[in-house]
């Protein structure tokens, strides 16, 4: 149905979307195998890959528009949102989910070595660290340096994967969203959707399935990253991503207080 179409926004509760839009299409109401396992079991289990579910399977469910004709008509006649959270929250994420971590998935060979390659060219030879994944701070410097001559959408869609700005991958400025669902308050903002466009499968659902186990929005946690930042890294950070913050209403002030150094 082109009045359900996605656009996936990586690192913003793109998992859980997934989700919903699975339930939607009722992918899985009942799997057979699963019966086994207590309900809240089976709800955990049937949305992932191996029982058909999974990213794959909701853009197979959910095909692009084919022709620009076909997309004029899509934007006019459906709901138009975007979920979006604050830019620093989601670098934080990414640097979590991917180069923290020892075996970032999906797509492992690529951040392993985009990992070596960022500690290679940002921690001195005769430094005291060890760790086997980049620092907080060797990842945004990496992301600094390496957006700093980007002028265009184009520029950082070539370029980057998983942090590209909201305004390049959603053409916030030519889509006309009619409804903004922030992570911050997303349990309403969810509800709020769900109710005016009648989606009786996710009404009352909260789903939140990558950030239901993830810290990555508590103070504590940006506190302690944000507080090995320089504020000029944070004002850096802040440049590369100052539309995102001016569309949406976010601010770097609370992140420039957690840093303990100029």
């Amino acid at each position: 149905s082109y009045y359900h179409c996605l656009l996936q926004v990586l690192m913003v509760a793109s998992t859980t979307w997934m989700v919903y839009f699975l339930r939607l299409r009722h992918i899985n109401d009942r799997v057979p195998e699963l019966e086994q396992y207590d309900e809240q079991t089976q709800e955990q289990l049937k949305y992932m890959p191996r029982y058909g579910g999974g990213h794959q399977r909701v853009f197979k469910e959910y095909k692009q528009p084919k022709t620009s004709e076909e997309k004029n008509y899509v934007f006019k006649k459906a709901l138009r949102f975007i979920v979006v959270r604050h830019p620093f929250t989601r670098i934080l994420s990414v640097y979590r989910g991917k180069i923290e971590r020892k075996e970032p998935r999906p797509f492992a060979p690529y951040f392993k070595h985009l990992q070596r390659a960022i500690i290679k060219r940002y921690r001195p030879p005769d430094t005291h660290l060890t760790s086997p994944t980049p620092t907080f701070s060797e990842f945004v410097d990496y992301v600094i340096d390496s957006t700093k001559n980007f002028k265009t959408a184009a520029d950082w869609e070539k370029n980057v994967v998983c942090w590209t700005p909201y305004w390049v991958q959603c053409g916030v400025c030519a889509s006309d969203y009619q409804v903004i669902i922030k992570l911050e308050t997303m349990t309403t903002d969810e509800e709020f959707l769900a109710q005016i466009a009648n989606l009786k499968e996710i009404q009352n659902l909260h789903e939140w399935r990558n950030l239901r186990n993830s810290p990555a929005t508590s103070t504590a946690t940006q506190s302690r990253y944000f507080k090995s930042l320089t504020k000029r890294q944070i004002l850096l950070l802040f440049q590369r991503y100052q539309l995102d913050f001016e569309l949406f209403g976010y601010s770097a002030d609370e992140y420039l207080n957690f840093s303990e150094q100029d």
